[in-house]
């Protein structure tokens, strides 16, 4: 049994998603998900750190 629940809002043009008890938003032009505020950071240092 999937336990996703999906939403769309006309709003932000975006795909919300629970997952195991987590949201993701989704950009559904772009089939990507959007980065957590945590996710971004630790990319953002990746780079830096290049």
């Amino acid at each position: 049994m999937d336990d996703t629940l999906s939403l769309t809002s006309e709003v932000l043009g975006l795909e919300l998603q629970v997952q195991s008890g987590k949201m993701r938003f989704y950009d559904p032009m772009t089939g990507q998900k959007l980065l957590t505020h945590e996710e971004e950071a630790a990319a953002r240092q990746q780079a830096e750190e290049r």
